[in-house]
């Protein structure tokens, strides 16, 4: 995927936050978002699933960014969850969509089990 796809996925889960009113901050969905695919690469050359390519190299990466720990813990989930669901990514906008509405309610259940 290039930068678009990332793009296109964080602003339609940033716009269905908003919209169904899941009040998800920019940030945990951005920093998701931009980082659920960083693992490609290396599927690419070795052929291990982005999924978990992708979980191992974000902690680091938003620890950077000023994450705390259970917001790190949340986006790696995420980014676990939703992409080892899927298998065949595109950039159909209606696939998108559903996409990360399901990364969105995966987020609205980790807040209430917190609470």
């Amino acid at each position: 995927h290039d930068m678009s796809h990332v793009l296109d996925v964080a602003r339609i889960a940033y716009i269905l936050n908003i919209e169904e009113a899941h009040h998800l901050s920019r940030d945990m969905i951005y920093g998701a978002a931009l980082l659920h695919d960083i693992g490609r690469h290396v599927q690419y050359e070795t052929g291990e699933k982005h999924a978990f390519v992708s979980a191992r190299l974000a902690p680091e990466i938003l620890r950077n960014c000023g994450f705390e720990k259970d917001e790190i813990a949340e986006i790696v989930d995420a980014i676990l969850d939703i992409a080892i669901n899927d298998e065949n990514i595109n950039n159909d906008t209606k696939f998108i969509t559903k996409h990360w509405q399901n990364f969105i309610n995966k987020f609205q259940q980790n807040t209430i089990s917190s609470l």
